[in-house]
């Protein structure tokens, strides 16, 4: 038979091993991250992550649905919320 050059097998050994999914999987997988993206940039603003994904409201929240993903998570008020009690605190003291 043939020879494989060695760079060529030396390329294929660097490459990391890809997960082969199912086309449903796959699917689904591309799906909640695309999701998930729209959702970060919107800040959790379904209404403006739906228009970006140019879906309707209703369509964005049952994809939200099927994929278990809750826009008050991606909200920036949710991620500081526990730590914005001791800042009010602190915004208002001087530093001496």
């Amino acid at each position: 038979g043939a020879l494989v050059p060695l760079a060529q097998v030396q390329r294929a050994l660097q490459m990391p091993s890809a997960e082969v999914l199912n086309y449903q999987h796959a699917k689904q997988r591309f799906e909640r991250e695309y999701l998930n993206q729209l959702l970060k940039l919107t800040s959790g603003h379904v209404a403006e992550a739906a228009r970006l994904a140019d879906r309707n409201r209703t369509e964005f929240y049952r994809l939200m649905q099927k994929h278990g993903l809750d826009p008050q998570l991606f909200r920036d008020d949710s991620l500081t919320a526990a730590s914005d009690s001791g800042d009010k605190k602190l915004s208002g003291e001087s530093s001496t």
